[in-house]
């Protein structure tokens, strides 16, 4: 006795709800196995510091910028840069007892040459001077301060350097028996650059209180 074939129907897959077409998205994994994870969003970058208003004095005035007598040094958190277009500045200072370095000069230059001038200003007492010459940007000797200790360039710049002794760092083993124990950052101190350029460049205009001799 024959059989009948009892034809069946073909099962079909239900998709889930949420409309999802039954294809499962692919999660992007490492080599390792576990998922990516995603990149933190970058830092907003600090704010630049803007220039600050030019101070025209003459001359005979500069003595009061040395020992800062209206306090806008002080004020401002920075050091000072004198334009001087004549460049009687340069020789102003050079008889006047001050530490001065020409930025232009090799030999000046030199890390120690550098050390010794600052360390020397800070102990006795006197001003520590870059002259730029004709050049109008400061970052030019950055590197050979940075060539002493990292980031010294800024930490003196920023005045950092004459907090928490910080500057005792500069010493070594073989220096003068004066610089052998801690000394405090003697009145009569400062650091300043001089140049003939009438136009320093933004950034030095940023970092620095311009006086302009008039």
């Amino acid at each position: 006795m024959s059989t009948k074939k009892v034809a069946t129907k073909p099962v079909t897959k239900t998709a889930p709800k949420g409309g999802a077409t039954g294809t499962a998205k692919k999660t992007a994994v490492t080599k390792g196995g576990t998922a990516a994870a995603a990149k933190p969003a970058a830092a907003p970058a600090k704010p630049k510091p803007e220039a600050l208003p030019e101070v025209e004095i003459g001359l005979k005035e500069l003595m009061s910028v040395l020992g800062d007598t209206q306090g806008k040094i002080k004020e401002s958190g920075r050091w000072p840069l004198v334009i001087d277009e004549n460049g009687r500045v340069a020789v102003f200072l050079h008889h006047r007892d001050c530490n001065t370095l020409n930025a232009l000069d090799q030999l000046e230059m030199a890390p120690e040459m550098i050390r010794k001038a600052l360390l020397g200003a800070i102990r006795y007492g006197k001003p520590m001077v870059i002259n730029l010459v004709e050049n109008g940007d400061i970052n030019i000797v950055k590197d050979r301060f940075d060539d002493i200790m990292p980031d010294l360039f800024n930490l003196v710049l920023t005045k950092k350097i004459l907090q928490d002794d910080l500057y005792m760092k500069l010493t070594r083993p073989n220096d003068d028996a004066d610089f052998k124990n801690v000394f405090g950052v003697q009145q009569g101190f400062i650091f300043m650059f001089i140049t003939t350029n009438p136009t320093p460049t933004d950034d030095t205009k940023s970092n620095v209180i311009v006086f302009r001799i008039v």
